[in-house]
């Protein structure tokens, strides 16, 4: 009788474990795997100045179809620009935080164009290919509603 007691004891001490172990993962679910309200953009682009020297972050970024975070010395639509660097594959609809932006340049490329005063321009890119690897023409920016490239400018200092 006693050794029955102390099996219900135990399975009824493991269900509450694993029901609390359940509400704290869907708590987790939704702080870090929010989905997007309706009317809300799933694509999303923060970037805040930075200082030159250190790895380029973009603050949060999040895409509705996987992708990249492209940063350039100069906006997507010239056609001087210059890739300073590239997020690396970013699965869809999570949001990602403090994301590294590795460079691809020269050290030589990156003194001239990465340096205090310098305004860089980071823009969502759509990898169409599917492949996860960054395609230039291939994958294109990705557009708002309105079709508006999705893409922001900061400073380094």
């Amino acid at each position: 009788m006693k050794r029955l007691a102390k099996i219900l004891f135990a399975a009824s001490a493991l269900a509450l474990f694993l029901v609390a172990l359940f509400f704290a993962s869907q708590q987790l679910a939704q702080k870090f795997f929010t989905k997007p309200k309706q009317n809300q953009d799933v694509n999303i682009l923060i970037i805040s100045d930075q200082p030159a020297g250190k790895t380029l972050r973009i603050k949060e970024t999040r895409l509705e179809h996987g992708g990249f975070v492209v940063v350039r010395n100069a906006p997507e639509a010239d056609a001087s620009s210059r890739i300073a660097g590239i997020s690396r594959y970013l699965f869809p609809t999570i949001i990602y935080r403090d994301v590294p932006i590795y460079s691809v340049l020269s050290e030589e490329q990156a003194k001239e164009i990465l340096k205090p005063g310098a305004i860089l321009f980071a823009t969502l890119h759509k990898d169409a290919d599917g492949n996860k690897l960054y395609g230039g023409p291939l994958d294109p920016p990705v557009k708002d509603r309105r079709s508006t490239i999705i893409s922001d400018q900061f400073l380094l200092y």
